[in-house]
């Protein structure tokens, strides 16, 4: 009888956990769409792998863990009946994608120290589609002046970066270098170049890749210790079960 009980108890937080698992996914795969939609034009342009396929993979590993959350339940049908095969099976599913993400979330924190390389190559590379009467000329032009307008920056390393890039002959940088918006002569000569923002944009953009890939890796983590917990709790039903079954005989 005590054993009943507390199988049942432990049936009540194998469940509870399920849950939180199943809410963790749908967090995971609404990262991914913020993700895919916050850097869609930054993405579009460079055509970088890691930044194409990140966010979908994150969407892909959302949906997964809520799978296994809502596998989870089928391992326990009914009033504290037990599917011991349902069970086993999401034992070894859940340890295989806890094993999975914790290499992902190692990784993300392996890859945050590479982040100002990348960022200041994929910059780099906008900068000669700017002000291009085209689509990826529409999107870079949209992106840079956002960039230096929100953070009081220009170009990569400072202003002297756009010298060349601009296919227009009457300017040397873009207004929105300008710390004096109303200076109409701002930007028309490299003789202005003081009167543009000092700093790079490269530690802003450096800086908010690097915050988010800390967020995700540490999200990630916190999504493992909860699935570990699950398969302890799911080990420990499977365990009390037979022997709630031995005594029954």
């Amino acid at each position: 009888m005590v054993l009943q009980l507390l199988l049942t108890a432990i049936n009540l937080v194998f469940v509870i956990v399920q849950i939180i698992i199943l809410l963790f996914g749908l967090v995971i795969v609404g990262v991914g769409t913020w993700l895919e939609l916050q850097y869609k034009s930054l993405k579009e342009v460079l055509d970088s792998s890691r930044l194409n396929y990140g966010p979908y993979l994150i969407i892909c590993v959302g949906i997964l863990v809520s799978l296994i959350g809502l596998f989870g339940f089928v391992g326990v049908n009914g009033k504290n009946a037990i599917n011991k095969y349902s069970l086993g099976l999401y034992i070894i599913l859940a340890f295989i994608v806890v094993l999975g993400q914790m290499a992902g979330a190692m990784a993300t924190f392996v890859f945050r120290e590479q982040v100002e390389s990348i960022a200041s190559e994929g910059l780099n590379e906008t900068m000669k589609y700017y002000g291009m009467n085209s689509e990826v000329g529409t999107l870079v032009t949209d992106f840079w002046n956002n960039l230096q307008q929100e953070n009081g920056c220009c170009g990569v390393n400072g202003a002297r970066d756009w010298i060349g890039e601009i296919r227009n002959d009457s300017v040397v940088f873009p207004s929105t270098c300008c710390k004096n918006t109303t200076d109409i002569l701002c930007g028309r000569n490299s003789s202005t170049i003081t009167s543009a923002y000092g700093g790079g944009c490269l530690s802003f953009v450096t800086q908010q890749l690097s915050d988010n890939l800390l967020h995700a890796g540490a999200f990630g983590l916190s999504v493992v210790g909860v699935q570990a917990v699950a398969i302890i709790v799911a080990v420990i039903i499977l365990t009390f079960t037979s022997t709630v079954s031995e005594y029954s005989k």
